[in-house]
């Protein structure tokens, strides 16, 4: 009887298990906004986000480039997650920042402090913690990211693999990843 008992038990649980998807939290690839660089600017007591997003119809091997393959949202709020919700307004797609390149700040966000974003982009659970953190001398964020690059075709990777590149082949340039600035936060010290 228990033998009995054990298999209905098995036969159940196999049944139920069937019964379960894993597309409960899907999202569809033309409903999203591919984010590869975000830029924070401080202006005042607000924050100028923009966004470098890809344009998946300039992307097309077998097409001539009629525009730029890379588009930028601008957004002005007095937080960082206010902004990012904002540039809904202007887009007609979710932003989805798990890929996440390079996170640009303006000189003076930076010297008036960057740990509460930091800490913001860090907990958020759709940001990934592989993209390198810069800061624009002398320029805003928004500016270096509306920037077209001859040689890569997505401004913000060429930006990306020349911070990696030029941390290997020239030391006073150094490529910190999120991980890496919240270690050298933390520690005293340094």
């Amino acid at each position: 009887m228990r033998r009995k008992n054990g298999v209905r038990a098995i036969m159940v649980g196999l049944a139920l298990v069937l019964l379960l998807t894993g597309c409960w939290n899907r999202r569809e690839l033309n409903a999203l906004s591919v984010v590869l660089a975000m830029g924070i600017d401080k202006v005042g007591e607000q924050y100028v986000v923009t966004l470098q997003i890809v344009d998946p119809t300039q992307m097309s091997q077998n097409r001539v480039a009629e525009r730029s393959p890379v588009v930028t949202f601008t957004q002005r709020s007095a937080t960082i997650f206010e902004a990012l919700r904002r540039v809904t307004t202007k887009a007609s797609r979710r932003m989805y920042v798990a890929h996440l390149r390079l996170l640009v700040f303006n000189e003076k966000a930076a010297r008036e402090g960057i740990n509460d974003i930091v800490d913001f982009v860090a907990r958020d659970h759709e940001f990934r913690p592989d993209f390198y953190i810069a800061i624009a001398k002398g320029s805003t964020a928004q500016d270096l990211l509306e920037l077209t690059t001859p040689t890569e075709v997505l401004p913000a990777m060429e930006l990306y693999k020349s911070l990696k590149v030029s941390q290997r082949a020239w030391a006073p340039t150094a490529a910190v990843n999120i991980i890496d600035f919240l270690q050298k936060i933390t520690k005293t010290g340094v």
